[in-house]
């Protein structure tokens, strides 16, 4: 009986032993992908974290492809990725955001993807703006795989404090938006204590209004700027006109010190333009027993409704030696139920169309998050950049700063960007003809 027992534990050894290296010989095989993400909101990046380890719990066995992510937080992921980038040393995978990317499609420092996209993705399944933004002489270089896009959030007591109409569907207009941040902004011990809307001085928002007027800060080739056009400058006067004319904005010097979006978290400010991204946080605030909000479509403007929706994708350096399994990792990402479910869970917007509508609203929040959707569907569009992304928001701050405290008019300030920018456009010629609204997507 002895031997027998001896027999069945040499049996059972050998039998670990062979199991140990198969593990370790599948180990040794697996190739390893490297993916850098990072300077997104910290709900977004632990959510890429769970993602990546999800793939490796799920995905790693069968494909033989191990991913290792390297995060950054911050702006520091930028001046990393420019290092990166400089030395050619960018790992397999990285974030390719839509503000960004594009003066590195022109230089062809990432890998065209239109084939692949062709060969392997269903591209009526993608929201189709999510593709303008990566694409460039009719080619793909970079899979998306998330949106987001900017409302109104209002907050709801102090509409019903002041006995206004909570901003339903498309009838809320430039003017009975001005009527409504007259009623909302009020006084306490003689000195502002509410105020109806937040503005912003950053490029990216004046744009949208601009847009509501039926203006545009360049021309469709990017061969100028035309933000000195009669629409756009109505559009930005009316906009800082909020702050200095009708007083029903935070002034400058406060915008300064606290911020509209810290006064509107604080209930001190009734509507602010944020994205989807704030969600979770308002949320956060709400059940501790702050802000009790609401989501609206963005005010209508003399001619329409539309703001902006902003997409990030992945990207493959052209000198990666993984492509192939760089291409099957991020497929994944951009394709699989898991992980855009994932994304939905930060409140960001899944690239496919039926994942966002599945995934994203919650019928027991009393906001609707539909709303985002809505606009996604109709009433946004990609911004409009140029390649020289960090001296086009040089020259606005520079030429437009005066605008928003007060010591210039949007003519002055428009003729005055227009003048600088046009020369930079002139002196350069990588502008970005491809970030386009009417780019025909795959």
């Amino acid at each position: 009986m002895m031997w027998r027992k001896k027999w069945w534990l040499f049996i059972v050894t050998c039998m670990c032993i062979v199991a140990m290296i198969n593990t370790n010989t599948v180990l040794a095989q697996q190739k390893v992908v490297k993916v850098l993400y990072g300077g997104a909101a910290l709900e977004t990046m632990q959510i890429m974290e769970m993602a990546v380890n999800l793939w490796n719990e799920t995905q790693a066995k069968s494909t033989g492809i191990k991913v290792e992510l390297q995060m950054v937080a911050g702006e520091g992921f930028w001046d990393k990725f420019k290092v990166m980038m400089a030395t050619k040393q960018l790992p397999d995978i990285l974030r390719a955001d839509d503000d960004w990317v594009g003066e590195y499609f022109v230089r062809g420092q990432f890998m065209d993807l239109t084939d692949l996209v062709k060969r392997d993705i269903d591209v009526k399944k993608f929201w189709p703006d999510g593709w303008k933004p990566f694409m460039y002489d009719g080619k793909i270089y970079a899979l998306p795989f998330k949106g987001d896009t900017v409302a109104l959030y209002y907050n709801k007591k102090l509409f019903r404090e002041a006995g206004i109409l909570e901003p339903k569907g498309t009838n809320f207009t430039w003017d009975r938006f001005l009527e409504a941040c007259k009623k909302l902004t009020k006084e306490k011990d003689g000195r502002p204590d509410t105020f109806g809307f937040g503005i912003r001085s950053q490029w990216l928002y004046p744009q949208t209004w601009i847009w509501r007027w039926g203006g545009s800060i360049f021309n469709r080739e990017k061969t100028e700027s035309t933000i000195t056009s009669k629409e756009a400058i109505e559009a930005l006067q009316f906009y800082t006109d909020l702050r200095h004319k009708y007083k029903v904005a935070p002034s400058a010097s406060l915008e300064q010190e606290e911020g509209s979006e810290t006064l509107f978290r604080a209930g001190r400010v009734a509507m602010w333009e944020a994205g989807n991204w704030a969600i979770l946080e308002y949320r956060r605030i709400r059940s501790a027993g702050g802000l009790d909000f609401g989501i609206a479509l963005p005010v209508r403007g003399p001619k329409n409704n539309l703001t902006r929706s902003t997409w990030e994708g992945w990207s493959i350096p052209y000198y990666s030696q993984n492509k192939e399994e760089a291409w099957k990792v991020i497929k994944w990402l951009s394709t699989d139920p898991k992980p855009q479910r994932l994304l939905a869970s930060a409140g960001a917007i899944p690239i496919i169309r039926t994942f966002a509508y599945s995934e994203l609203i919650n019928p027991k929040t009393p906001e609707d998050e539909s709303i985002f959707l809505r606009i996604i569907e109709k009433y946004s569009r990609i911004s409009e950049f140029l390649l020289q992304g960090a001296e086009f928001d040089r020259i606005w701050n520079k030429n437009v700063e005066g605008l928003f405290i007060g010591t210039k008019t949007a003519k002055q300030a428009a003729e005055d960007f227009k003048k600088e920018i046009d020369e930079l456009i002139k002196r350069e010629i990588q502008f970005r003809p491809y970030a386009d609204p009417d780019t025909p997507t795959p």
